[in-house]
């Protein structure tokens, strides 16, 4: 027979798998690490912010096949490296301080919507 301890431990692991997620880091917090420790983690880094901005480039995709006004309309030329997010990033939470604070991927899509703004009746 089970004794009690690993009934309350299994139940404690599946309560505290349904909680609420952790949030997302901020902006200046992704920044300040991003500086902080170096190239191995700049590499992660860069990682984690290119998944974001992959993530909303297949949204427009999908947005723009379903006749919706995209997120944003970078050029279908360009394809952005890993530098080059952390560098929009950097400069929208210079242009907008009072952003610092929103969640990274947030402030992601806010700085590539001001990057790469849509033709006029192309999005709101």
């Amino acid at each position: 027979m089970l004794g009690k301890k690993p009934v309350v431990g299994a139940l404690c692991l599946l309560a505290a798998g349904c909680g609420p997620a952790l949030a997302e880091m901020s902006a200046r917090t992704f920044l300040d690490n991003y500086d902080k420790y170096g190239v191995p983690m700049q590499d992660f880094y860069e990682k984690m912010l290119g998944a974001n901005e992959n993530g909303m480039s297949w949204a427009n995709a999908a947005i723009e096949v379903e006749g919706g006004v995209k997120l944003y309309c970078m050029p279908d030329s360009l394809a952005l490296a890993p530098q080059q997010n952390v560098q929009i990033l950097r400069q929208y939470v210079t242009d907008h301080p009072e952003h610092a604070k929103r969640p990274f991927g947030l402030v992601l899509l806010s700085a590539l919507r001001e990057t790469f703004p849509c033709p006029a009746g192309k999005r709101p």
